[in-house]
């Protein structure tokens, strides 16, 4: 596994820190926002939270701002979520989703009521992020949205010179195709942070964050 070949030190997370994206839809990519992502570990815990706003023309046209945080413990096999939680204020209107993930009862409990078997290593869209860096590997994982929670097979595209504002970083590109597809960039000198996140929707319409500056405090 990749993660046989990465010196241990690259696989710590710093205890806290931010990495400021610019938000890109289609191809030719245009850009249509800006999101930042910033964690925090404490004693055995973490939080992750990500805030998303149009800007430009898509601003005008739609403005929209969307709030998203994970938070939970950190155990031996790297982040373990306990709820997941989705604020999305579009057209001045608002409207807040979650999933709470009950270890003790063995299910994902979604805000609209329904509930589905939570598999071991489940993760939410945000601590997917963090935690593919935390072990670097490929398989199975239970990914849940607000929605639902749907098994995705890890694939390792290979590594790809990849040119952000941060540089031109060596990164891992990782891929968990599905009805919606997620790949994630992670550089492994900076921590294997993620420094490029790709959603595809059902439509087959793709949504790039690209890392423009990762902060964090010495």
């Amino acid at each position: 596994t990749v993660a046989d070949v990465l010196p241990a030190a690259e696989l710590a997370l710093p205890p806290q820190g931010e990495i400021e994206f610019t938000v890109l839809r289609g191809d030719p990519p245009a850009i249509i926002g800006r999101s930042v992502q910033s964690w925090s570990l404490g004693e055995g815990t973490y939080r992750i939270v990500n805030v998303m706003e149009t800007v430009g023309l898509a601003a005008m046209l739609r403005p929209v701002r969307m709030e998203s945080v994970s938070h939970g413990r950190i155990v031996a096999t790297g982040l373990e979520p306990a709820e997941y939680s989705s604020r999305r204020q579009d057209k001045g209107k608002e409207k807040v989703e979650r999933v709470e993930f009950d270890r003790t009862a063995g299910l994902a409990r979604f805000s609209n009521g329904t509930t589905a078997p939570l598999p071991l290593g489940a993760q939410d869209l945000l601590s997917f992020n963090y935690q593919l860096g935390w072990l670097s590997k490929t398989g199975e994982m239970a990914i849940a949205t607000v929605k639902k929670l749907g098994n995705y097979r890890l694939e390792l595209i290979g590594e790809e010179l990849l040119e952000t504002k941060v540089g031109f970083l060596r990164t891992l590109h990782f891929r968990a195709p599905g009805e919606t597809t997620t790949e994630v960039w992670l550089a492994p000198a900076h921590h294997l942070l993620p420094v490029k996140i790709r959603h595809i929707d059902k439509k087959g319409e793709s949504y790039d964050q690209l890392a423009e500056e990762i902060r964090i405090p010495n």
